[in-house]
Parts: structure tokens; sequence; C-alpha cells
């Protein structure tokens, strides 16, 4: 990422940099300059693609199709239940309180009841549990939920 603007402001550039810009150039530049700072990027190599897929045992989303399989076998879930799954299995071993959740899946200005997280887990566990994974989503009493990584 390379930001092109007219904010010349030292702390406008800190806070672009910090961000995950790659550079900063203010305006006017030249192209050539542009350029050279493009090329001076693409010398530090190819990019690493993000994992297509996420697994864990015999449980595995594919994340280009937003699909969980379980044995090779797919799960019909809602949007919502993958992205909560998607969001455990990221981050196992972690509790998470129910505004966290809501932040992650729903973002930040989102007014929904914290008990509509309590429903989405529910139902998630409900499909996961012919296949004996609805244990991996632990409650943690007072607190929130985890996903606990199932032995294999």
């Amino acid at each position: 990422i390379i930001m092109l603007t007219a904010k010349v402001e030292e702390t406008h550039k800190i806070k672009a940099l910090t961000h995950g810009a790659d550079d900063y150039i203010t305006k006017p530049f030249s192209p050539l300059e542009l350029i050279a700072r493009v090329k001076s990027i693409l010398r530090r190599g190819p990019l690493s693609a993000s994992p297509s897929t996420l697994q864990h045992n015999d449980l595995t989303l594919n994340l280009d199709q937003r699909i969980a399989y379980i044995d090779g076998n797919a799960i019909d879930l809602t949007t919502i239940q993958f992205s909560l799954l998607h969001f455990f299995m990221t981050k196992p071993n972690k509790a998470f309180t129910r505004d966290q959740l809501i932040s992650a899946i729903w973002g930040q200005n989102c007014y929904i009841d914290e008990r509509t997280i309590d429903v989405q887990i529910k139902r998630l566990r409900d499909k996961l549990k012919p296949h004996d994974y609805h244990h991996c989503i632990k409650t943690v009493h007072g607190f929130g939920y985890q996903f606990i990584e199932k032995p294999a």
C-alpha cells in the first residue's frame, strides 16, 4: 500500500505507516518517483497469500467458498455461524466476551443484543453435535465463549 496524499503533517505519515502502509508520498510528486517507489516495494519479493483453508483435526473451513467440512462432509452453516467458527478457529483457546464477538462478527458500530451471540452459539453447536465437535465451543461462565482444540 502506497499512500498518495496532500497531507504533509508528520502525524499523518506516522499513522499511515503504523497502520500498514508500505510508503507515503505527498503531493506534488513526480511520476518517476512513484515508479521508483513501486519497484522498491516489488523488490521485497512476492506477497504471501493467505491460506484458503483452515483446519483442526477433521474440521476444515474452505475460506474461498465459505463452506465447513467435517470428515469431508459439508456442514450447512449460515454466514454468521461460519464467521463465528472461523473467528474461533483462528484464535483457539482464547476466551472472548459477547461484546468482542459482536464486534468481530457484525462490526464495531452494530447494536445487537448480547443474547444474539448465545442463540448463534447454540445453533452452531447443534450443527456440530452430530460430528462430536460441539464440545469445542466452550462456555466460559460469567465471561463468554472460547474454542477449545479437540484432541486428535
